[in-house]
């Protein structure tokens, strides 16, 4: 989120009109997903949070990019392919509920070390049971294997190290990328 924030206020201080917005949404299926996390897993969850997206996408995304913006979203389907594998899923099968949402036309994913994303989540009053429960390296791991899956599969995915040391360079870059596609850098 915090990187995000940076790409934003430097593409709008470019002049470029963004729309930042983020999963689970705050709509209706993102509250139910944000309210059940504690107690639905595996199939059930999976599929309320596709259904998150795909309302997300119809509701938000689409009208915001019709209108010509662009639009930076904190967790898209990366996010599916790793939480929803954590929670015991399948990828295939995380795939096969997300595979016919709008594809991005840049998709980032951030990784830091899991000392450092230790260190994130311990600043934090309230974690998510992915959060409480699941090992910093497993999920890094699993991040660079999504990398790797949505690529194989259209995606233009792109990892960045997040570690503090990288983060003015990280956020430089995604910044000239956006840019890039945009026809603007």
């Amino acid at each position: 989120s915090t990187t995000i924030c940076q790409v934003v206020e430097k593409l709008r201080k470019l002049g470029i009109n963004v729309h930042t917005t983020k999963e689970p949404t705050t709509g209706p299926l993102g509250l139910v997903v944000r309210s059940s996390e504690e107690t639905l897993n595996g199939n059930a969850f999976a599929c309320l949070i596709a259904a998150d997206r795909y309302h997300h996408l119809k509701q938000e995304i689409e009208p915001a990019l019709c209108e010509g913006k662009v639009v930076i979203c904190d967790r898209y389907v990366e996010s599916s392919l790793v939480l929803q594998v954590l929670d015991g899923l399948e990828i295939d099968f995380v795939w096969a509920l997300n595979q016919m949402v709008r594809r991005p036309d840049l998709s980032i994913i951030l990784i830091a070390s899991p000392e450092v994303l230790a260190s994130r989540l311990s600043q934090r009053s309230i974690l998510s049971r992915f959060e409480r429960t699941k090992e910093r390296s497993d999920e890094v791991t699993l991040y660079l294997e999504a990398a790797t899956y949505l690529n194989l599969r259209g995606y233009h995915t792109i990892v960045f190290n997040n570690d503090p040391s990288n983060y003015e360079n990280t956020v430089l870059e995604i910044t000239r990328l956006i840019l890039s596609i945009l026809g603007e850098a």
